[in-house]
């Protein structure tokens, strides 16, 4: 499976759960995280970290919950292409 991130500023680790920032106004300094399983909690950004972006794809990689919320959001894309598949592909262009 690959995974590219296309916003790694949305994911956020809180309480040591990664998970996504659900709604976020400019300047304020709560916001709404979201957890792997769908649950949403008021919090304050100050009290948050930024994952490390080879931990954010590993735990995108290992959990199916956050990788669908993140996927629903536009926040990361999946491509789904075999070792047959990127050959042939690359055998178009060659």
């Amino acid at each position: 499976m690959n995974i590219q991130i296309l916003q790694p500023e949305k994911f956020i680790r809180y309480k040591k759960n990664i998970g996504i920032i659900h709604h976020h106004n400019e300047g304020d300094p709560e916001i709404i995280f979201m957890d792997s399983n769908g649950e949403t909690e008021k919090i304050y950004l100050r009290n948050t970290e930024s994952p490390l972006y080879e931990e954010l794809e590993d735990e995108l990689v290992s959990n199916q919950n956050l990788r669908d919320l993140a996927l629903d959001a536009d926040y990361i894309f999946i491509r789904n292409q075999g070792r047959h598949e990127y050959l042939n592909y690359c055998s178009i262009y060659n």
